[in-house]
Parts: structure tokens; C-alpha cells; sequence
């Protein structure tokens, strides 16, 4: 296919089409009314470290999807996903574009069905873009940002995609795991912040907690155990203009790609480009031990770290109130106490 010059496409870019027939025919990171975004093209960042497209997991050949993925890393690795629950069954006739009233909008069947919308409160001449970190903006004519793919996110975590810890005037933040392995549609498993402090996350199964991460103890943390990722790995918590507590994570000038995620089994993980593998390496998992899990070992009862397996135990002064389910690794009903409080006698504590 002949490739448009330069200069042409400068003018698919600049002119409001008034109809909207026109095709992206060379790699661009706008799209403005009247172009549409097919399964045979994509949105790429300026810089090429990310792209914006359809795709189809390997284990389906009927479902797609529009999602991001990085665009300078062989291995396909998708980051975010608009219609999760949702797929596309017509790939023939699906269409990312913005609509004539600057709306972001998925949808098959020549526009009859939709997928997915960018929910924004558009004006007019308003355009989508895809930014080097990997974050789609829907922009009004003004430069705006009317909406983020940053602020809806899927199960991943990018370096600088902000973080909201409170929920004061928003909604809870939540990043949710895809329901399998090739299956982008929610999930059972969430990560976001306590509800009551924004210092410390959990992973919720559901509505219940699954695993609660050790409290923040500054506004700053280092690269504990992360070494590996990069010579220094920094999480930032600060106060956003809309009066809510944010943080991010970053990385010091040369380090590897990154990225934190959620996945279908509710384990959170950070993974490295590992560039002479041509791979992801694994640098950590959380828990990383069975018995971290929230609840795991009952009322009363530990996880014992520092043991060469990590197994559960009871307080000082508790036993395991069912030794047969203890000794077979079911910890669930917990511990108890040894001897009873006596009521109006003298109280004892350990110190």
C-alpha cells in the first residue's frame, strides 16, 4: 500500500473531516472526529513506547478486544483494556472513533451496537490521544483533559499512572485482576486502598479481604528488596488539586520497564524487561507466603516468617483450638487460650 507523505498526514490530523469515512493510514497518536480506529491499525505514542489497538487473546478466535499494550517489547503485553466485559464479535465491523459530539466511542455493526464509551462531558472538536506513558486522554478543544485511561484502570499499574488512596469526592480507586489467563473481563480480585487510611492496600476476593500490605510509614519509600528493578525505585504520596491523596511509583533515568499488576489468582506482582532474555522476570510477589494471607491463620494465630517454611502459629499463651485440622494445614478456626481470664482477678501481660 502507497504510505501518505508527511504533509498528508499533518492534514488528517489538523482538519475537522466532516464525515467519517477516513481510516488512520499511517501510525499517528490522535484521533480526532471522523477518523476510525480498525482491527488493522493502531494508535501509537509519539515516542513508539506504546501502542492502542484490537486484539484477540490466544485462546479465543472469536472475542476482541481494544486495549494497550507496549509497542517497544517483542513479547505482547497488554496494560489496560476498554471493553472488558464486552468483547467484540464482529471484528469486521468494529470501530474505535470520536463521534461527531467528540465522544470516544467502540462499536460494531456500522455504530448500531455499542461497547464501550469514554464517559465524558464533551463540547465539541474534542480528540483522543495516546500519551508515552501509555495513558489515552480524551482532550477538549483546549487542551482539557476530560478523561483518562489512568483513572479507570484495568489490572496493571504503569510507572507514574497516579494512584488515588483517598475517596473523598471520588469514588473508591480500584485496579481489577482479568477473571483468567487469557481472559481480560473482570475478575474476582481487586487492589486499592483501606477504606479508613490511605497508608496501607488491600486485595479484596470479592468483598472480602484477601491480603492487607504492612503500613506505609512515610511519604516517601525506597526500593526494599527491589534492588533488582533499579538503582532506585521510589513511591510518592501527595495531595492532588481536587483535595484527594495520591501516590506513584517511579524509576530513576535508565532502568528497566516495569509494571505492577493484580493478577486472575489475586497475587500482586511487579515484572522487569529482562532484555537479554527477550522476557518478563518475576521480582515481587505478594503475599509471598501462603500464610500472609488475611485470616489465614485464624483468630489468635501468626504467620511465622522467619521459619524455613512459613507456617502458622499461635500467640503466646493460645493453642490451636482444632489440633487435628492444625496438623493437616487447615488453620482457619484459629487458636485459643490455654487457661481462661478469671473475671475480677489480676490480670496478666506479656511485655
Amino acid at each position: 500500500m502507497h504510505q501518505p507523505s508527511l504533509h498528508l498526514v499533518a492534514i488528517m490530523l489538523l482538519i475537522p473531516w466532516p464525515f467519517s469515512s477516513v481510516l488512520l493510514c499511517a501510525p499517528v497518536s490522535v484521533l480526532v472526529p471522523g477518523m476510525r480506529l480498525t482491527p488493522d491499525k493502531t494508535l501509537t505514542s509519539d515516542q513508539g513506547s506504546f501502542a492502542l489497538g484490537f486484539f484477540t487473546p490466544s485462546n479465543s478466535t472469536e472475542n476482541a478486544y481494544v486495549g494497550i499494550w507496549f509497542n517497544d517489547i517483542p513479547l505482547s503485553t497488554v496494560v489496560w483494556v476498554a471493553n472488558r466485559d464486552n468483547p467484540i464479535t464482529d471484528a469486521s465491523s468494529a470501530v474505535l472513533s470520536m463521534t461527531e459530539n467528540s465522544s470516544l466511542v467502540l462499536s460494531e455493526t456500522n455504530g448500531h451496537h455499542i461497547l464501550w464509551m469514554a464517559k465524558t462531558i464533551t463540547g465539541g472538536n474534542s480528540s483522543a490521544k495516546l500519551l508515552n506513558n501509555g495513558n489515552l486522554v480524551v482532550l477538549s478543544s483546549y487542551g482539557t483533559m476530560l478523561w483518562q485511561s489512568f483513572e479507570n484502570p484495568s489490572d496493571t499499574v504503569l510507572v507514574g499512572m497516579p494512584m488515588r488512596t483517598t475517596h473523598k469526592t471520588h469514588p473508591p480507586w480500584r485496579m481489577i485482576s482479568w477473571k483468567g489467563p487469557e481472559d481480560p473481563s473482570k475478575g474476582r480480585f481487586s487492589v486499592g486502598n483501606d477504606l479508613d487510611t490511605p497508608l496501607q492496600s488491600f486485595v479484596w476476593n470479592g468483598s472480602v479481604p484477601y491480603f492487607r500490605a504492612a503500613v506505609r510509614n512515610g511519604y516517601v519509600s525506597s526500593n526494599v528488596g527491589l534492588q533488582a528493578v533499579s538503582p532506585l525505585m521510589y513511591l510518592t504520596i501527595y495531595m492532588g488539586t481536587d483535595g484527594e491523596t495520591y501516590s506513584t511509583f517511579g524509576l530513576s533515568d535508565g532502568s528497566s520497564r516495569i509494571f505492577y499488576k493484580v493478577d486472575y489468582s489475586g497475587k500482586t506482582t511487579i515484572w522487569r524487561w529482562n532484555t537479554s532474555l527477550t522476557d518478563w522476570t518475576l521480582i515481587a510477589p505478594w503475599p509471598a507466603y501462603r500464610c500472609n494471607l488475611y485470616g489465614y491463620c485464624g483468630a489468635y494465630g501468626y504467620c511465622d516468617n522467619t521459619e524455613a517454611i512459613s507456617t502458622c502459629k499461635c500467640l503466646d499463651g493460645f493453642d490451636p483450638s482444632n489440633k487435628t485440622e492444625w496438623v493437616r494445614g487447615n488453620f482457619s478456626h484459629g487458636c485459643r487460650r490455654k487457661e481462661e481470664l478469671q473475671c475480677g482477678g489480676e490480670a496478666n501481660f506479656l511485655t
